[in-house]
């Protein structure tokens, strides 16, 4: 980062909204199941807060590279001043995503496919963005990709 950037950066106000916690429900997931990711967010601001959450999943090498682009899933949320909103996701990689928003299953806004993740892991990164695009937290996980254990979860998965 250069020096412009950097004071720019110290300049700039800190987001009023964020991820608190982002976790798998598994260790491993498959394209074609329902893999189930949990989030925490929260708003500080003392107004509500337009946000839009990207679900961006990648297929990654042993050192963490990105090798393909697997999908994404987007869902426009709304944050309540100051308070926090739990959000459940299921996300068939190269299908659907549903978001579940005060216990109501919501399909996503937007979903994108790519290349399909060959087995390996895959990096699912969850993007909170403000109402122009940019990013205001961003938080990685990495699963092992097992499409043979697609059976553990049944196929009962709230996709539309």
């Amino acid at each position: 980062m250069g020096l412009r950037a950097m004071l720019r950066a110290a300049r700039a106000e800190p987001p009023d909204a964020g991820i608190g916690t982002f976790a798998a429900a598994s260790r491993t997931a498959g394209e074609h199941r329902g893999n189930r990711y949990s989030i925490a967010l929260a708003c500080t601001a003392a107004h509500a807060r337009e946000v839009t959450l990207v679900i961006d999943v990648y297929a990654v090498d042993r050192a963490g590279a990105a090798s393909s682009h697997v999908g994404y899933a987007v869902k426009r949320l709304r944050l309540s001043p100051r308070g926090p909103l739990h959000v459940d996701i299921c996300f068939r990689w190269r299908e659907a995503a549903t978001f579940r928003l005060e216990g109501v299953w919501q399909p996503a806004d937007e979903l994108w496919v790519g290349e399909p993740a060959a087995r390996g892991f895959v990096s699912v990164a969850a993007d909170l963005r403000d109402a122009t695009g940019r990013s205001l937290d961003r938080t990685v996980i990495y699963q092992e990709v097992d499409e043979e254990a697609a059976g553990l979860h049944g196929s009962h998965e709230p996709i539309a």
